[in-house]
């Protein structure tokens, strides 16, 4: 069907596709809960409450949720749970008299509070009770779906997103988000208060109900105890092309013609994985020879596993946020980001051909400063981000340079570099975070043929600007570890203006 024929566009009815009756037990508690006699007090007291504690504007945060739509004058948007409708008059002033707007909730209370407080000069909705696990629409009928609040509540969410998804054209944007405490904040006192105090708050946003192909965001809401999601529908799934010949040693085996079958991407058994391997220059020999670095042991490798998948999260948001600009990897602006990578490049005493490995690279923003500084030199970047990642490939295209996720260089180079990746350690505890900085300098170290740097925020700064959040190391702690560990040639360097230092690793 292409849409309802009786579903009124004069606001005179409310449409109920779902009779009074939801589909689930949990849909049918929740829409007796918003149907209650005072339902609609007790919810606009609690958004009251939740803007105040915040310190946000309710006015603003919506408005900044409606502009992930990237509405059009003329489009037809659907709002899944319209609740009391704060969110409709935002959107009818996106689309315009020419546009549609048809609002639903599970809750027929709901909807008809939301349309007594509509404003009458504004393109009327189409109003029905509906249940977003069964939505009434075509495939592709919508140019965007919105839900904010309420989705937690879902007696099956993955089912719902999936309907958004189906309802809405190729190349549209669906935009949801409620409850749910930063991943990087639930270890901390914070996170902890905030989930004793509202259990939902500790519900999560799971990477698996999301279609296929769509390409998505995720950034955190107000107190980072929300989650907001935006994603544009694709038409199929991502890309791959099977056919595509391998060169050269891939994962330290020949390479070959990949499986056709999807037994490709199965993971190998463990005796038969491929092994990560290095070449460590000999002190006695000119040549080098292959060694193999094992991983943390057990509790310690899902440890710090699971430390590096929050800190990627977090950048993950500060770059959905901010885009491909220093705020992005979390810096507070670019004249800072050269006069830091100014220090960093000090280790690089090539005229010639190098290479490069730049740890925790972000967007790319050190091959960006280097290249119009160096030519001849070939740049690796890794990041723990996916996203980020994906940001440097799209954005600093060349032969000169790779990207790769990956927590630790997969190959030797010249020199190493890292940068900012000692600061976020979000919920982490001190002994824990030094000792992931002690195994990263270690990675440098081996990977590095002529040295490395590397910088961190100073535990000399000011007590007022440090964050709870953030890792403050001791630069002379550092220098001796790197003195009697790595190299006699070490320079500490924290006389340049910024509240870190940086340490340079030169080898003989």
């Amino acid at each position: 069907m292409s849409c309802i024929p009786w579903l009124a566009s004069d606001g005179a009815r409310v449409a109920d596709f779902v009779a009074g009756h939801a589909r689930l037990q949990s849909d049918k508690q929740t829409q007796a809960m918003y149907n209650s006699p005072h339902a609609s007090e007790i919810y606009r007291n609690f958004l009251d409450w939740l803007f105040t504690s915040f310190a946000v504007r309710e006015d603003a945060f919506r408005a900044s949720l409606v502009e992930r739509l990237r509405l059009q004058p003329g489009q037809r948007v659907l709002v899944t749970g319209c609740g009391l409708g704060e969110d409709l008059p935002l959107i009818a002033a996106q689309v315009g008299p020419e546009g549609a707007i048809y609002a639903q909730d599970l809750a027929k209370r709901m909807v008809l509070h939301a349309r007594e407080r509509y404003p009458a000069h504004l393109c009327v909705p189409r109003w029905s009770v509906g249940d977003a696990p069964e939505l009434p629409f075509a495939d592709g009928f919508f140019d965007a779906v919105f839900h904010f609040g309420g989705i937690n509540l879902f007696g099956d969410m993955p089912r719902a997103i999936g309907e958004m998804a189906r309802v809405t054209r190729a190349g549209g944007r669906v935009v949801f988000g409620d409850e749910g405490v930063a991943p990087w904040l639930r270890g901390t006192e914070y996170g902890r208060v905030a989930i004793a105090n509202i259990p939902l708050w500790q519900s999560r946003c799971h990477w698996n109900r999301f279609p296929p192909g769509s390409t998505r965001c995720i950034a955190p809401g107000p107190g980072q105890c929300f989650y907001l999601v935006d994603f544009v529908v694709a038409p199929q799934g991502p890309h791959m092309d099977w056919t595509c010949p391998t060169r050269g040693v891939v994962a330290a085996r020949p390479a070959r013609a990949p499986m056709a079958s999807s037994k490709a991407s199965r993971p190998a058994p463990a005796s038969r994985r491929p092994t990560r391997l290095r070449a460590k220059a000999s002190a006695s020999t000119s040549g080098s020879t292959a060694w193999c670095v094992p991983p943390p042991a057990g509790a310690a490798m899902s440890e710090r596993s699971g430390m590096l998948d929050r800190v990627a999260s977090y950048y993950s948001d500060k770059l959905a946020l901010h885009g491909e600009t220093p705020l992005g990897v979390d810096w507070n602006g670019a004249e800072g980001r050269v006069l830091r990578f100014e220090q960093l490049a000090r280790v690089i005493d090539a005229d010639g051909r190098f290479t490069v490995n730049d740890l925790g690279c972000g967007y790319g923003a050190f091959l960006e400063f280097l290249r119009p500084r160096h030519e001849g030199f070939h740049y690796n970047g890794y990041d723990v981000s996916e996203e980020m990642v994906r940001a440097a490939r799209a954005r600093l295209p060349g032969s000169d340079a790779t990207f790769s996720v990956a927590a630790a260089p997969a190959e030797d180079a010249d020199f190493g570099i890292a940068s900012g990746i000692f600061n976020v350690r979000l919920g982490a505890d001190e002994p824990t975070w030094e000792a992931y900085i002690a195994a990263t300098l270690d990675d440098l170290h081996r990977t590095s043929r002529r040295g490395f740097a590397f910088n961190c925020l100073t535990s000399y700064s000011d007590p007022d600007r440090m964050r709870p959040d953030l890792h403050y190391a001791d630069p002379c702690r550092l220098f001796d570890l790197c003195k009697r560990r790595f190299s006699r040639q070490v320079a500490l360097l924290h006389d340049y203006g910024l509240y870190e230092f940086t340490i340079l690793v030169r080898k003989s």
